[in-house]
Parts: structure tokens; C-alpha cells; sequence
């Protein structure tokens, strides 16, 4: 099985890691118009105070 998700946001992420719960086998694929990685916001404050690196900040 193949799933694409359409989206690369947090909710598109969140899927897609239910999906890989429920079938480890099949690949997922992400389709985003986002030119960076899906990145948490809420993790910025983090980044930026040197707290977590920008990897931290990737979902």
C-alpha cells in the first residue's frame, strides 16, 4: 500500500505517523507546498534561546 498525505503540516504529520502505527510496512508520502521540512512553531521560542537545535524543531 502506498498513502499519500495531502499536506505537510502538523496535522498531515500526525496522520502520517498513525498511519505508520497502524501499517509499518507501506510507504507515506507527504505532499506540501512548503519549500523547508514541516517544522513545529510552537518549538521556535526553543531555537532561538539556543535551548534545542534546528533539528528540534522538525516534525
Amino acid at each position: 500500500m502506498h498513502y499519500v498525505i495531502a499536506g505537510a503540516g502538523p496535522a498531515a504529520v500526525a496522520a502520517a505517523e498513525h498511519l505508520r502505527q497502524l501499517d509499518s510496512d507501506s510507504e507515506i508520502t507527504l505532499i506540501g507546498a512548503q519549500a523547508q521540512l514541516p517544522y513545529s512553531r510552537m518549538a521556535i521560542p526553543y531555537y532561538l534561546s539556543g535551548k534545542i537545535g534546528q533539528e528540534g524543531t522538525h516534525l
